[in-house]
């Protein structure tokens, strides 16, 4: 019997006791609405399991890099190295000491579980079994998950699944319920103790979905942690006018900070202008006197008159941009704000510069 065909015809749990109970090992290919899902078995075993985006290695970086606290540039290098092999890179990180063995043996067993346990959700499409040699290397640690566990497994989550969405949404917003002057403490590795640590991130105004993109759990662990918790009366829901209010005061307070820094920002740019001015009008007019001393006077007087007037105009765009958030196109608007006189504009004009010359 070839294994490829429909999954409205042939469902994946069937798909599963058939290669769970001919022990064949290979890559079960999944194709759903443009979504790409693997299953990888050893001995009628599940090994490995995931997406083009949502696998092993992606969720291993992901915890390397934003839990870690690794370079990324280090961790390409020894993916490429490994050439994509899965098991090597393991050993080796393991080897470097990135990660430590019960981290790495726990992080994958928990991303098997819940990466098969997600492709239940997938019932259209199609699928292929592709037999392979030496399976075995994609095995880490030796977790392997029999297919009857994981069919169980993932019909009582889809049950789970639906109890818990009509309590929580992505949108929920929750907080501890914890006694006067104690924090919640995030546990040295998350791995480890994924409830404390998902239950350490509720800050009273962070939601579920900002939950699920702050960790690399999935989102039924997530939601999960959070049911139970909230069942045993450890968190409590926010009220969404509580969770408005409180974005909203979010917001003025960063647009009151905002308008702070403008208008010190506007106070600076004011006493720079001011002090260039007076550098420009006066620091510069010895300079004009002495100018006047040499035979050419009048020539000397006229250059410095341009130089100011130039020096002025700049100092006046930049007041301009400063003020409107654009460069200005020509004198007239640098005149109708105020910024500069029309006889530093004739002086100009009469010099042959340009607006653009100045800019």
């Amino acid at each position: 019997m070839a294994l490829s065909g429909s999954l409205k015809e042939f469902a994946l749990p069937d798909i599963f006791q058939l290669i769970g109970q001919q022990k064949k090992s290979g890559r079960l290919l999944l194709r759903d609405q443009g979504k790409e899902g693997f299953v990888i078995f050893s001995g009628g075993m599940i090994i490995d399991a995931g997406t083009a985006t949502e696998n092993l290695i992606s969720i291993l970086v992901n915890y390397l890099l934003y839990h870690k606290g690794y370079p990324q540039k280090k961790i390409s290098e020894f993916i490429n190295y490994c050439k994509g092999n899965t098991k090597i890179l393991c050993d080796v990180l393991v080897r470097i000491q990135y990660v430590s063995e019960d981290e790495l043996f726990t992080l994958a067993q928990i991303t098997l579980e819940d990466l098969a346990c997600s492709l239940f959700t997938w019932t259209k499409g199609n699928y292929q079994f592709l037999p392979m040699e030496k399976a075995e290397n994609y095995c880490i640690g030796g977790i392997a998950y029999s297919p009857d566990a994981i069919t169980m497994e993932a019909m009582r989550r889809l049950d789970e699944w639906n109890r818990m969405k009509d309590v929580i949404n992505e949108d929920s917003v929750f907080v501890p319920v914890r006694d006067a002057g104690q924090q919640p403490v995030p546990p040295d590795s998350p791995v480890l103790d994924p409830r404390s640590h998902i239950l350490s991130q509720l800050t009273g105004t962070a939601s579920v979905s900002e939950l699920g993109t702050n960790t690399f759990f999935s989102n039924y662990r997530i939601f999960e942690v959070l049911f139970l918790a909230l069942q045993n009366g450890e968190i409590i829901q926010v009220p969404a006018e509580q969770v408005k209010a409180a974005m909203k005061q979010e917001h003025e307070q960063k647009h009151a900070a905002q308008e702070t820094t403008q208008t010190t920002v506007s106070v600076l740019v004011s006493t720079v202008v001011f002090i260039l001015l007076f550098i420009s009008g006066y620091i510069l007019l010895p300079g004009v006197l002495l100018a006047e001393k040499s035979t050419d006077a009048h020539i000397y007087a006229r250059k410095a008159a341009v130089n100011r007037a130039c020096n002025q105009a700049n100092i006046a765009a930049t007041v301009y941009t400063a003020r409107h958030g654009r460069i200005p196109e020509s004198f007239s608007e640098l005149e109708n704000d105020n910024l500069l006189s029309q006889k530093k504009i004739k002086i100009l004009k009469k010099a042959k510069i340009s607006f653009y010359d100045i800019r």
